[in-house]
């Protein structure tokens, strides 16, 4: 049991230079072994092995790292400078405003934006095919589809993008009508490539810290509960499946660990007012 948890750590690819990179995460191996532990338990309780072989095993793999994020003023700077360019204003729009997936807001159609009802429904997402090709699939990472809301700030974003859409269209020769929001300039979806090409571009123009395309949904999340938004909230807008993976995402600022510690320095080392009004109503009789 230990060996093969051992093999689930080393199950990565291995480099040219021989060093192996990837492979299961200590989440990933550390779930695998609490459903095997959980099923062999049964198994020894009704007598059918003398004892559970998982008992002292340990899970190695490669802890999850703190994923950075944006703070508030970083995510508006990258907003600004992208002004004047709607589709990729719109595209950091949605990232940033409803924490959907990259995947899931390049297979993003016009008529699962419901700009009426200030609703999106995410349906499909981009996946690959066996020769590793892009295309749009018919459900999200999770197979389940979901409905985001979105606020007036980004509907005029989309508005303005939808404009500025149409009149490229009029100009194109061949323009292919796939109804997807967001296209590479003749209709068609946009290559993963580019977009990652267009964020680090960004990055280096706007001069806020690197992270990934991914990483602004946990610039969403980290930003939802600074605001104080609730977890079941926030895990319905991502799409996840159960609030340990929403926390995941939740990346606590120095302001939030302050806030934290003097809130509990406040229970903990003031006097309730009741407390002093009585204390000193004593002191009065005395």
């Amino acid at each position: 049991m230990q060996r093969w948890l051992d093999t689930l750590a080393k199950s990565g690819r291995r480099s040219k230079s021989g060093k192996i990179t990837g492979g299961m995460s200590h989440a990933g191996i550390s779930q695998a072994r609490t459903h095997l532990n959980g099923a062999l338990n049964d198994a020894a309780r009704f007598g059918l092995i003398p004892h559970n072989p998982v008992a002292g095993t340990k899970v190695g793999g490669k802890r999850a790292e703190v994923r950075p994020t944006w703070t508030a003023d970083e995510a508006s700077r990258v907003l600004m400078t992208l002004a004047d360019r709607p589709l990729m204003l719109a595209f950091y729009a949605l990232a940033l405003g409803t924490g959907m997936r990259q995947g899931e807001i390049r297979a993003l159609h016009w008529r699962e934006v419901d700009l009426a009802r200030s609703v999106i429904t995410v349906r499909p997402s981009m996946t690959r095919d066996e020769q590793f090709r892009e295309y749009i699939g018919d459900t999200t990472k999770t197979r389940s589809q979901r409905r985001v809301r979105i606020d007036p700030e980004i509907i005029e974003i989309l508005q303005r993008h939808r404009k500025d859409q149409l009149e490229r269209r009029l100009r194109h020769p061949n323009w292919h009508d796939t109804d997807l929001v967001f296209d590479r300039g003749d209709g068609r979806h946009i290559p993963q490539g580019t977009i990652q090409k267009r964020h680090v571009a960004l990055l280096a123009e706007v001069g806020v810290p690197r992270i990934r395309l991914h990483d602004l949904r946990h610039t969403y999340a980290s930003l939802q509960a600074q605001a104080g938004i609730g977890t079941r909230t926030v895990m319905d807008a991502l799409g996840h499946t159960s609030p340990s993976m929403t926390l995941r995402y939740t990346h606590p600022s120095e302001s939030m660990h302050r806030e934290a510690a003097a809130a509990i320095a406040r229970q903990l080392f003031s006097v309730p007012s009741d407390a002093t009004t009585s204390e000193q109503n004593e002191g009065k009789t005395g």
